[in-house]
């Protein structure tokens, strides 16, 4: 998979690498879906490549490796599946374990996605592992909410800042792949300068059926009585894709707000719009940094709805 966008990101790291001038941790922080974990991947395939130039070749054995979180060298740390999808003290623990075999490689390489989802306990081993630093290792923490990370860990890191991908850009994945116009209308909505819903949505079609169900949704709650707003809160707190839910309800408010797709049938005005919208970027930041009342939470914005 190709990098989309962070041409400036790329061109730092690797005239980081090819200078010599790498650091022992990094912290990739920016927006949901914008390909941070992939540029990591791809950072790791260039200082690892056996013919790295510009750009990892993507054909050695340790790009392969790597891409297949084979390599011996390379460690990639994401949340657990449980509810909370938090990152233990055990995973960092064998974070440490890891880097502290010898390598045979030029490098030994690790990546801690989605970094705020580290407990109080990991982010303190991990503190203590940076604090110490030793030899040709290096740790890349990718977090969208990077304000959740201690201030202690964040200090001891490079901070690589990343930004939405340009709509020329996602549109350039799209023109790749055989889509209908309405497919590729939702994609559009949904992945909105984010490459990382666009390639998630392409591999599996399936998803772009299920996202309209989420919009007719949110249509029809807005239309209902509060029990059934307030049944389907209770049923959407304990869903596995309640965060994807949302998400695609955010996309569509702000669609329908920065487009002023507002007529006289329009179910919302600019300001309730607004409220809405508000309103859910906070819960969604909640849900991701907090252990809040998620029903609750959830009952609040039908109520407004």
């Amino acid at each position: 998979m190709r990098i989309v966008g962070h041409k400036k990101q790329w061109n730092f790291l690797r005239e980081s690498f090819q200078k010599g001038r790498l650091t022992h941790a990094y912290l990739f922080t920016g927006p949901e879906s914008i390909g941070k974990k992939r540029v990591a991947i791809e950072f790791a395939k260039l200082i690892l490549c056996e013919n790295s130039g510009d750009q990892p070749c993507n054909e050695c054995q340790e790009c392969y490796q790597i891409e297949n979180l084979l390599h011996p060298d390379f460690l990639l740390i994401e949340p657990d599946h449980s509810v909370s999808r938090k990152i233990s003290i055990e995973e960092i623990r064998l974070l440490k374990e890891k880097l502290s075999v010898t390598s045979s490689g030029k490098y030994k390489i690790a990546v801690v996605d989605n970094a705020h989802r580290l407990t109080q306990e990991a982010q303190s081993a991990l503190l203590k592992l940076l604090e110490e630093p030793q030899g040709r290792k290096i740790i890349i923490l990718v977090s969208e909410f990077p304000e959740v990370i201690l201030s202690t860990i964040r200090s001891r890191t490079q901070l690589v800042h990343f930004h939405l991908v340009g709509e020329e850009e996602i549109e350039s994945v799209l023109k790749s792949v055989s889509l209908t116009k309405k497919e590729k209308e939702i994609l559009m909505l949904i992945g909105k300068g984010r490459p990382g819903v666009i390639y998630q949505y392409l591999n599996n079609k399936d998803l772009l059926k299920e996202n309209e169900k989420f919009l007719e949704d949110l249509l029809e709650l807005k239309k209902s009585p509060l029990f059934k707003r307030f049944q389907y809160a209770k049923t959407l707190k304990d869903s596995e894709k309640k965060e994807k839910v949302l998400s695609v309800w955010l996309a569509f408010l702000r669609k329908t707000l920065l487009e002023g797709s507002l007529n006289s049938n329009s179910l919302w005005n600019t300001q309730h719009l607004i409220k809405l919208i508000k309103l859910l970027e906070n819960i969604i930041h909640l849900f991701s940094t907090t252990n809040i009342n998620q029903r609750l939470a959830l009952e609040i914005f039908f109520l407004e709805l």
